[in-house]
């Protein structure tokens, strides 16, 4: 008899652990849109291109977008004022949308650091401290039925580009506390501007081809191994302005496209402006890229 209650007990016991298994798993669906590269500006007619991705966007009805940086035309190499103009148009655009909107610092909302002519490193926004000042902070993550996303800022000053990719150890810092308080078995998603991998260079030169440090992280294995633990889906990643998807030990990393396609110029090296579409299934997803339509206005 006490064999037989310990065999029940035993059951029981696999049971419940079964059912909390289980009951970590997401299971909802929903969607949510990426939008990297916009480069919104008074030219080029970028505001009305913006505003109709953004329509386009909403067609799908997803639950939130997140950008993939290069939110403005440029501030990296401009006057104060004119990196204003470009910070409140493109927060004009968005305003009135009925969805939260999450942002990744690019590179173009960085003010001054390619402009050594006005000592601009002597005013208050200087640097990154105009898109927190604007927009928040560039490291931050938040939850959405289940899924657990962490945007990062990978960008750090370079005395002679201006920038280059690299996750500074704040960022590495904010990524490793962050995932303290992750369970290990909910899916995340990592939102990035520049790239952690990518194929470009190898595609423009050949397979033995390194990747130039502004175009991608070069710390981007450290970045990686934070994960190691953890269950680390899915990397969305802008920068380069046109879509490539590869799946690499069981991560799969999508460089968006633009919605700005080559600055508002066209389609860039044969991608249309666009967008991406993530559509959630549970802990499954799949996604697609969005032509929204946009032609070029002579």
């Amino acid at each position: 008899m006490k064999k037989l209650k310990r065999i029940w007990l035993g059951i029981g016991f696999f049971l419940v652990f079964l059912y909390n298994l289980d009951a970590q798993k997401p299971t909802e669906k929903f969607s949510f849109v990426f939008m990297t590269d916009i480069h919104i500006t008074k030219d080029y007619h970028a505001e009305e291109g913006f505003r109709k991705a953004l329509g386009r966007a909403m067609e799908l009805e997803p639950d939130f977008i997140i950008t993939g940086g290069d939110l403005v035309m440029d501030a990296l190499d401009c006057d104060y004022q004119q990196a204003l103009e470009q910070y409140d148009l493109y927060l004009g655009t968005i305003s009135n949308l009925p969805i939260p909107v999450y942002n990744t610092m690019g590179n173009h909302e960085i003010w001054g650091w390619q402009d050594k002519s006005l000592h601009q490193e002597e005013w208050e926004d200087y640097g990154k401290n105009l898109f927190k000042r604007r927009i928040g902070q560039p490291n931050y993550s938040f939850d959405h039925k289940g899924w657990h996303f962490i945007v990062i800022d990978g960008i750090e000053y370079n005395d002679s580009t201006g920038y280059i990719g690299w996750a500074s150890d704040e960022t590495l810092s904010f990524i490793k506390n962050d995932l303290r308080k992750v369970d290990p078995k909910i899916p995340i998603i990592l939102i990035t501007h520049i790239p952690l991998i990518t194929l470009e260079a190898q595609l423009e030169k050949g397979a033995l081809a390194g990747n130039h440090p502004m175009e991608v992280i070069g710390n981007s294995k450290e970045v990686l191994e934070c994960f190691s633990t953890h269950r680390l889906s899915l990397v969305l990643q802008g920068h380069l302005h046109y879509y490539e998807k590869m799946e690499i030990i069981g991560i799969s990393f999508i460089t968006g496209g633009a919605v700005s396609g080559a600055w508002w110029k066209g389609n860039y090296r044969g991608t249309e402006e666009g967008f991406v579409l993530i559509q959630i299934n549970g802990e499954y997803y799949k996604t697609e890229y969005i032509d929204y339509g946009w032609e070029v206005t002579k």
